[in-house]
């Protein structure tokens, strides 16, 4: 929905993706370079890591980007997901950061006189002088029961940091059925809310016809796993996947997500090919070839996958809530499927 992102010209913006996770910055991949289209300097407020992986997908567009890099939170899960121990550092590591965001945002204001901020999900950084923008598809938690009592507090807080921005944007949409379901309903009432649909990173390059929709070539099916997963989680669904499609009839692709390695290894056991990381402009066309997907079911990757009218089968990360609330949602309103549903029988998918 690429028409209802605000008309910006001639300033200077400064983006701000939350550091968990991938999904954040490539949600803001088409503001990007829609705002760079329109004479403004771009600048980008970001963890080293994600400074890598901006620079390999923004170069295709030769756009002009300013990086200004802060500490990464460096989330880390155990087998089983998040534990109280994870969840205990991730709250101390998103205080630092609160701390962190706020002081540079101040900062980075008043040396490169920034007229706009885009903050995905980073609640401090903002800036009152300026116009100060907040990016989510969560007005509100999803939230196993044993941690029901501290939810209406955290929703309370949610509103409170969300009306310090100027305006917030909700990617998502307002009529029923909408695609992130009772995470992007304003129960309680935000007075800044816009919702301004689904945003993926593929749709400028629909827009600027950068791929053909008439791909396939082989007669072979075509399998696609994105496993942006974290370790060691990922490492047992990847050796699922492998026994699963090992010798099948199927032309096997798997993309690990490793993002962050230098070199794109790519490995080659029989009919399944995997590869460590690929770039969007060819994650698009194997995404449109292939006859059944296997991701996760972050709100980004599922975006991406509504904007190309692709279904999948979905692995919410364990202990992610909001991805296991997702998975549900999709899997019961637009007819996706349980990752598990796979391993049932090879010939009905």
């Amino acid at each position: 929905m690429l028409q209802h992102i605000k008309n910006i010209e001639n300033k200077k913006i400064i983006f701000a993706p939350l550091d968990w996770g991938l999904g954040h910055f490539y949600r803001l991949i088409p503001f990007i370079y829609i705002y760079s289209k329109k004479n403004n300097l771009i600048f980008l407020y970001c963890s080293k890591k994600i400074k890598y992986i901006a620079k390999k997908e923004l170069e295709p567009f030769n756009i002009n980007i300013k990086y200004i890099t802060t500490k990464s939170l460096n989330i880390k899960y155990s087998y089983n997901g998040l534990t109280l121990k994870n969840l205990t550092s991730i709250f101390f590591k998103l205080l630092l950061q609160s701390f962190f965001d706020t002081y540079f945002a101040k900062k980075i204001v008043k040396k490169h006189k920034i007229d706009f901020i885009i903050s995905d999900c980073r609640y401090f950084f903002r800036n009152k002088k300026v116009f100060s923008v907040f990016i989510t598809h969560q007005l509100n938690f999803a939230t196993p029961k044993k941690f029901l009592f501290i939810k209406k507090f955290a929703l309370k807080i949610n509103k409170y940091l969300i009306e310090k921005f100027n305006e917030c944007w909700v990617l998502d949409i307002s009529s029923k059925p909408n695609f992130a379901g009772f995470l992007s309903e304003n129960i309680l009432k935000i007075n800044n809310i816009q919702y301004i649909g689904i945003i993926s990173r593929f749709q400028i390059f629909n827009n600027k016809n950068l791929c053909s929709t008439n791909l396939k070539n082989n007669s072979k099916k075509i399998v696609l796993c994105l496993l942006s997963l974290p370790y060691p989680y990922k490492k047992n669904v990847l050796s699922k996947i492998i026994k699963k499609f090992i010798n099948s009839n199927y032309k096997v692709f798997i993309i690990k997500g490793d993002f962050y390695k230098k070199k794109n290894s790519i490995k080659k056991i029989k009919n399944i090919i995997i590869l460590d990381y690929i770039q969007t402009s060819h994650l698009l066309k194997k995404i449109i070839s292939a006859d059944f997907i296997v991701c996760t079911s972050g709100y980004t990757t599922l975006m991406d996958l509504i904007s190309l009218n692709k279904k999948a089968y979905l692995i919410p990360t364990k202990g992610q809530w909001e991805q296991e609330y997702l998975a549900k949602y999709f899997i019961f309103n637009y007819n996706f499927f349980s990752f598990n549903d796979l391993f049932i029988n090879l010939s009905s998918i």
